[in-house]
């Protein structure tokens, strides 16, 4: 019979937990080193107690339209742009 090659699960079900343990033991030895570009202009402040956020987990917004519930704000901004809080140099 001539066509496709037949997909052997058994042949991939041993490559793919060893590929996840080694992806994940990657990701386990990363640490601050990975953040030495990174820098901090000011620290964190507390949100605003009337302050109304949300979690934005995915691309596009949680509800996928690019629209935030968040309110507090800013309308327009000053001539000079926004402070600078963080940099990546």
């Amino acid at each position: 019979m001539g066509g496709f090659p037949v997909f052997s699960f058994r042949k991939h079900t041993v490559k793919t937990p060893a590929l996840l343990v080694l992806f994940t033991a990657g990701l386990a030895t990363a640490g601050p080193k990975d953040f030495d570009r990174l820098t901090f202009h000011a620290a964190p402040k507390s949100l605003a107690t009337d302050a109304t956020t949300e979690d934005w987990p995915r691309f596009l917004g949680p509800r996928h339209d690019l629209h935030s519930r968040e309110t507090k704000l800013l309308k327009s901004w000053p001539a000079s742009g926004p402070k600078v809080v963080w940099e990546v140099n």
